[in-house]
């Protein structure tokens, strides 16, 4: 079923395939049409943010909630309305984010998936996403928290992240965060 864009109905697990280094966004529509990507790209319908990622502190123990303080700054000129937060009843994660948790030592991934939203689907009509919009004037920031397990799901027993060092880095939309240590004890 392709769902046209006129519709005007929005899909909650975009699943945005975002690496920092070559942005790749594949939409979640049947027909892959990367027409759609590029006019979204162009139209400047994406947020431009700055994303700043901070924990409570960099040391954890393996059942500790690892919860992750997310900043976007408005850096465009004008307004920006963003999706910021998801209900409670969805992920709980915030809209359109993906994350990267790399093993320090090994330099590989321990996700499973980069985005919690990606294991289940719900439609959104324009509006009943109304009231979840965040309208931010340029330099204008917004923080919020969130578990970072309601973000990702890690690739590993139990869905803990066993001892070790990693490298923690967040994507909203085609934007980057910094890089964050975190370090299981």
């Amino acid at each position: 079923m392709i769902i046209p864009l006129k519709a005007k109905v929005f899909i909650l697990t975009l699943c945005l395939c975002i690496s920092c280094k070559n942005a790749v966004n594949i939409l979640e529509i049947e027909n892959n049409d990367t027409d759609i990507i590029q006019n979204k790209l162009m139209s400047n319908e994406f947020p431009i943010v700055n994303v700043k990622i901070e924990f409570e502190d960099t040391s954890f123990k393996e059942t500790d909630e690892f919860i992750v303080r997310i900043t976007l700054t408005n850096k465009r000129k004008q307004k920006q309305n963003l999706l910021f937060d998801k209900p409670e009843v969805s992920t709980g994660g915030p809209w359109s984010t993906i994350a990267s948790v790399i093993d320090s030592k090994t330099n590989e991934s321990v996700l499973k998936h980069q985005n919690k939203a990606i294991l289940s689907s719900k439609l959104y009509s324009e509006e009943e996403l109304k009231s979840h919009y965040y309208s931010l004037k340029p330099n204008q920031t917004i923080t919020r928290e969130f578990k970072l397990r309601d973000i990702v799901v890690f690739n590993t027993e139990g869905y803990n992240l066993p001892k070790g060092k990693y490298i923690v880095k967040l994507s909203y939309y085609f934007n980057c965060s910094n890089s964050l240590p975190l370090i299981i004890e």
